[in-house]
């Protein structure tokens, strides 16, 4: 017997998991600004391979968001955003922050400061 239950509503467009939507995609403040949702999958793979959801979750991002995500400053947010997801569901990117190779640097301070959200909004 077939347990399914119809209407099957899935979005294939993230089709890698780590991401089950992108609530907006749009221009302001002189740049592009992405906001997204991680899955439950993400959070918990994050904590054994990081690596895995950084890489599948920016492939994603980059397939279906080339214009916003051809900028170096919103892979290093993301990867930033991966190092903190299990406490996180949605992320916000923006291009118009700076490049900063040494994005962890910002982490200890952020979280000294008691304010860990600032780690990835420099």
């Amino acid at each position: 017997m077939d347990s399914t239950v119809y209407p099957v509503v899935a979005d294939p467009a993230y089709a890698r998991g780590m991401i089950s939507q992108v609530k907006w995609e749009r221009w302001a403040n002189g740049g592009y600004e992405l906001r997204l949702t991680v899955t439950a999958l993400a959070r918990a793979t994050q904590r054994v391979n990081p690596g895995f959801v950084y890489k599948a979750g920016l492939d994603d991002l980059r397939e279906h968001h080339p214009n916003s995500m051809q900028y170096k400053t919103m892979a290093q947010q993301w990867d930033c955003h991966v190092v903190g997801l299990p406490g996180t569901i949605n992320i916000d990117l923006e291009s118009y922050r700076r490049s900063w190779d040494g994005w962890r640097a910002g982490i200890l301070p952020a979280l000294i400061q008691k304010n860990p959200a600032a780690a990835c909004n420099w």
